[in-house]
């Protein structure tokens, strides 16, 4: 496993992870429907954060560096169990998210204004 330069924190804690029954209890509280509803919104805003990097500037870009990484760090660790039940966890996750957000509607609005001059 260390060939394939995996960080040593993700070796030790895939195999509790992956044995933990809050996977399956995923389906069980949110249902398939419920459960690919919060995967597509997940994907959603990585694109948006993700697509928002080519328009900030150098200083900006470490806030959506930041979202993406929680967002990235969070499915591993059961996304659902740390986006809402973890607090502090969630709080960074959500205020990162929110000011890349933020910050990319902000860029676009400047990028399509430059455009119109």
């Amino acid at each position: 496993i260390s060939q394939l330069m995996i960080p040593q924190i993700l070796v030790v804690l895939l195999p509790k992870v992956l044995e933990d029954v809050y996977w399956v209890a995923i389906y069980v509280y949110y249902g398939l429907i419920g459960f690919i509803l919060w995967v597509s919104f997940l994907i959603a805003l990585f694109r948006k954060i993700n697509k928002s990097l080519f328009l900030l500037s150098a200083s900006s870009k470490g806030i959506s560096i930041v979202a993406i990484s929680l967002i990235l760090a969070s499915i591993p660790l059961n996304f659902l169990n740390q986006a809402f039940e973890t607090r502090i966890f969630s709080f960074y996750l959500w205020l990162f998210c929110g000011i890349a957000l933020s910050m990319a509607r902000q860029a676009l609005r400047v990028s399509v204004l430059v455009k119109l001059k």
